[in-house]
C-alpha cells in the first residue's frame, strides 16, 4: 500500500472536518475564488456538502451568495495560500447560521487546508 493511499484513509476517517483547496487568482494576484480538490466525510457531514457534488468546482459554483457573508471567506483564505502562514479562528458563517473553529494552513503556494469543527 503507498503512503498517499494511507494518508488519505487517515484524513478520510479522522472526526475533524478537512479539506484541500486550491485558491483562484485574477491578473492582479488577488484572490477571486477557490477550488475544492479534496474533503473528508467528517467535512461532508459538517457542511452538508457532498464529495461528489463539490471537488472541481469553486466556492462561488457551490455557494453562490459566499461574497455576501459577512466574513471575506476568499480573502481569508487566500492570505494563508499567497502567504504560507497558518491560523486558528471561532468564526461565524451568517449564510448557514453556524460557527467554526478553524485550523488552517498551507503547504503550498496558493493552496491551503482548512480543518473545521463546531
Amino acid at each position: 500500500m503507498e503512503i498517499d493511499s494511507v494518508i488519505l484513509k487517515l484524513i478520510d476517517r479522522m472526526q475533524n472536518a478537512f479539506a484541500y483547496h486550491k485558491i483562484i487568482l485574477d491578473e492582479n494576484n488577488k484572490p477571486v475564488d477557490y477550488e475544492y480538490i479534496y474533503v473528508n466525510t467528517a467535512f461532508e457531514e459538517l457542511t452538508g456538502l457532498k464529495r461528489q457534488n463539490i471537488l472541481g468546482k469553486t466556492v462561488k459554483q457551490i455557494i453562490p451568495d459566499i461574497q455576501n457573508s459577512s466574513f471575506n471567506w476568499i480573502e481569508y483564505y487566500g492570505n494563508i495560500a499567497l502567504n504560507g502562514v497558518e491560523d486558528h479562528i471561532v468564526q461565524y458563517f451568517d449564510l448557514w447560521d453556524r460557527w467554526y473553529r478553524i485550523d488552517v494552513f498551507s503547504p503550498e503556494k496558493i493552496t491551503l487546508s482548512p480543518s473545521l469543527a463546531i
